[in-house]
């Protein structure tokens, strides 16, 4: 699951992971993502959320979804350096953090961690 606010980065994180046989839904805000989520989580492996969106950022996304499921996996991907509060969602319990623009195998080493 790509949760971005980005035509161009959901287009590119979804070609990313099918070309290397994963399914991949999309979703341009933390709405639609919460809607689909709060219905999905079971059949959700990876959420990929970006962390600058209007109305509703990574950080607060991820806390929404993990209230709906405590095990989610996410990674947050950002275009910005890794800050304070970059830290503070890795504290609360998001997998990683990747920088834009990445390329699958970022991803995997990522993943693999």
């Amino acid at each position: 699951m790509v949760v971005d606010d980005e035509a161009i980065v959901r287009s590119y994180s979804k070609t990313l992971f099918e070309m290397h046989g994963h399914d991949v839904i999309t979703f341009a805000s933390a709405e639609e993502a919460i809607n689909f989520y709060r219905q999905e989580y079971e059949n959700v492996d990876l959420v990929l959320l970006d962390m600058i969106m209007p109305r509703m950022d990574g950080q607060q996304l991820f806390a929404f979804m993990k209230r709906i499921n405590p095990d989610i996996k996410a990674i947050l991907s950002t275009g910005y350096s890794v800050d304070s509060k970059v830290q503070e969602i890795l504290a609360d319990g998001i997998l990683d953090c990747i920088q834009k623009p990445f390329t699958y195998e970022k991803l995997q080493k990522k993943l693999r961690r």
